[in-house]
């Protein structure tokens, strides 16, 4: 009997994204099946993958998301512990660190689930993710806690690792909104936002967010994870760049960092959509109330502070406050007023 192929393509569409192509090939002789996914040739070189980030994937940790890039899934969460590792008691600052996994079933060749000892590319990974995630925070800020952040890989189609620190960002995010909400924390320890992305050389073309089909053959390979501070200025964390099959030029290495830098721009934009009111807390400075209404003095003190602290007066506050400046010298008064105002 002759050989038949039947090909039937579907295009997906969930919540306004289209996913790629799947292409199923039957093949009657054999008997057997073979399912080929397929890349989206429609996608431009400098286009993401469709991206999805769930907020509150999890009702247990005091953070959680799940993110799609493409057919790449992510589950990340945000776990808070009292206390830090031994190296850090007693310096009154926090730790965040990252865990890293994909499930048995993420791959099409079952995957072995770690051991006790990870293999060592999940240990590459999370060190990464600990890396790109402690890049843009002031940990003296969280106190002695411990910040757990879990990426555990459900569906891997390329990009996981950088799927896990744009989705391991927004997971923070929303843990440590919770903490300011509850009182645990007077001022958000995250002072920049974070996401990262993939980018590549494949046939000879500069290409971002490479998926499986394309990183398999890529000639170039490259992680990148940048920072973007509250005056939107970006900086870079960690640039991973491989020739795998050829060395790449200086002009290949521009175009692939400027890929990337557009690449991360509109990641976190779909961050911050995602995690709505938890925006807030990423760069929020403390906020030093001044004992005065005094304008020459608040524009001092925002000169030389400002970059440092929210700088505000007290009617600003929405305070009024009379104290009786009963001290014998400038210092005495302003000592009283500050005192004062910590007492309300």
């Amino acid at each position: 009997m002759r050989a038949r192929r039947r090909t039937f393509a579907r295009e997906i569409t969930c919540a306004g994204l289209r996913f790629p192509i799947h292409v199923i090939q039957y093949n009657i002789r054999n008997k057997t099946s073979e399912a080929t996914v397929m890349s989206d040739v429609s996608r431009a070189a400098d286009a993401l993958r469709p991206v999805q980030i769930i907020p509150d994937f999890t009702e247990m940790a005091a953070g959680s998301v799940l993110v799609s890039c493409g057919r790449t899934r992510v589950i990340c969460t945000a776990s808070v512990q009292d206390g830090v590792p031994s190296f850090l008691r007693g310096r009154g600052q926090g730790w965040l660190t990252a865990e890293y996994a994909m499930l048995p079933g993420a791959t099409p060749q079952r995957k072995a689930r770690d051991g006790v000892k990870k293999d060592g590319r999940s240990v590459e990974i999370q060190r990464l993710i600990g890396r790109s995630l402690r890049a843009a925070c002031d940990l003296t800020r969280l106190g002695e806690r411990t910040v757990t952040i879990d990426c555990d890989v459900i569906q891997a189609d390329g990009g996981t690792r950088t799927a896990s620190i744009t989705g391991g960002f927004a997971a923070l995010c929303l843990a440590v909104n919770r903490l300011l909400k509850d009182g645990a924390l007077t001022d958000s320890p995250i002072v920049k936002q974070v996401a990262a992305v993939s980018a590549g050389v494949v046939d000879g073309r500069c290409v971002l967010d490479l998926e499986y089909a394309q990183d398999s053959r890529a000639q170039v390979d490259m992680n990148i994870v940048m920072t973007r501070d509250a005056k939107g200025r970006m900086g870079y964390v960690e640039v991973q760049g491989t020739g795998e099959r050829k060395s790449y030029s200086r002009e290949e290495l521009d175009t692939l960092l400027a890929l990337g830098e557009k690449g991360i721009g509109a990641l976190m934009q779909a961050q911050r959509e995602a995690i709505g009111e938890a925006a807030q807390v990423i760069g929020r400075k403390p906020r030093l109330a001044l004992a005065t209404n005094n304008f020459g003095k608040l524009r001092e003190l925002r000169q030389m502070l400002g970059d440092r602290f929210d700088v505000v007066t007290m009617r600003e506050m929405g305070l009024t406050l009379d104290v009786d400046e009963t001290g014998e010298t400038f210092e005495e008064n302003a000592l009283l007023k500050a005192q004062a105002l910590m007492d309300i």
